[in-house]
């Protein structure tokens, strides 16, 4: 399900067990798999994944932060107004009725204001060295 937003598109995937949805963003410029979840504080947006809620997620240790070349659509970047700060885990995802378990992925633990506007709460990277969903895809042999 494709719903356009502005010049992107977002796509709703599920994350954990029992699954929960989670919307993010296709960006070409990025490789990895992040959403909010309920440890960002500073996220407004609603329905951030609830890490207590999936008995498959697990935690990593690692954390870091990712600074975005542009914004939401054709949003221009001023300074680091586009700053996630994410931590490493794993944890069961879908999209399409394909099931990727222990899929390593980031969820946000911060991020600043700009991003509180956007209607999703993560981003699925899509780039040439992309991870996550589509990096799954290929790991079962589907184009």
């Amino acid at each position: 399900m494709h719903t356009p937003i502005d010049p992107v598109s977002s796509h709703v995937s599920s994350v954990g067990t029992p699954p929960q949805p989670v919307s993010v963003v296709f960006d070409t410029g990025s490789s990895s798999l992040e959403f909010a979840s309920d440890e960002c504080t500073v996220c407004t947006q609603t329905g951030k994944f609830v890490r207590a809620a999936s008995s498959t997620y697990v935690a990593g240790t690692r954390t870091s932060t990712l600074h975005f070349g542009t914004g939401v659509g054709v949003d221009p970047v001023v300074n680091d107004n586009y700053v996630l700060t994410v931590r490493t885990g794993t944890d069961t995802v879908a999209v399409g009725g394909v099931s990727f378990p222990n899929m390593s992925l980031f969820t946000i633990i911060n991020q600043t204001a700009p991003f509180n506007i956007d209607p999703f709460i993560g981003i699925q990277g899509m780039g040439s060295r992309a991870r996550g969903i589509f990096a799954g895809l290929v790991a079962q042999g589907l184009p």
